[in-house]
């Protein structure tokens, strides 16, 4: 067995895997809610700094957070498909053509007067009152949609970091196991 390869899990090392993945998601929402890296970061240089780093945890924690990841981009897509359906049914306007869904990415950065002048274009008979709450229910979805966008490129980051230490260890992993055959059919001296 290399350096890099993972040891065969037995009941208590399960029980301690499922401990630290749990750690790593708390330490991934502390992340996102302090809009820094370093605390999953920490984490996870902590597992590399072991003299065998836990290739399989890491890897999970690296679904784990895909996983999550795959779950911002969906709750970032429905804020914006959820304001357009209301929108559209309670109001009879339309304000897909602001925000295409080739932008969503975008829809947090809509200004919210060009959205709400761009209504009103369409619906020159909301009253007062209807203006007052398309304004606070645009606000509400562009500031949700704005916590998602950095929620996104947060778990985006840490996904990729995961990903590329994992890529490397593997890589270091088959050199490693390479130059064990090697050794062991005398063809390095």
């Amino acid at each position: 067995m290399n350096n890099f390869d993972s040891e065969p899990l037995g009941l208590w090392s399960l029980a301690s895997m499922n401990s630290l993945r749990l750690e790593a998601m708390e330490l991934f929402d502390r992340s996102l809610a302090e809009h820094k890296s370093y605390p999953l970061e920490g984490f996870i240089e902590r597992q590399l700094a072991q003299e065998q780093p836990p290739l399989d945890l890491l890897s999970q924690v690296a679904e784990d957070v895909h996983q999550r990841l795959m779950t911002l981009r969906q709750n970032h897509f429905e804020v914006r498909d959820d304001v357009l359906k209301t929108l559209r049914v309670d109001f009879k306007v339309d304000l897909s053509p602001l925000v295409p869904p080739n932008t969503l990415e975008n829809y947090h950065l809509l200004s919210l007067e060009d959205a709400l002048c761009y209504l009103h274009l369409q619906n020159s008979g909301l009253s007062d009152d209807d203006r007052l709450v398309l304004k606070k229910m645009l606000q509400t979805s562009l500031d949700r949609a704005t916590q998602l966008y950095h929620d996104v490129m947060m778990a985006e980051h840490l996904y990729d970091y995961l990903s590329d230490w994992l890529m490397g260890l593997h890589v270091l992993s088959v050199r490693d196991s390479w130059a064990s055959t090697d050794c062991d059919r005398g063809l390095v001296h």
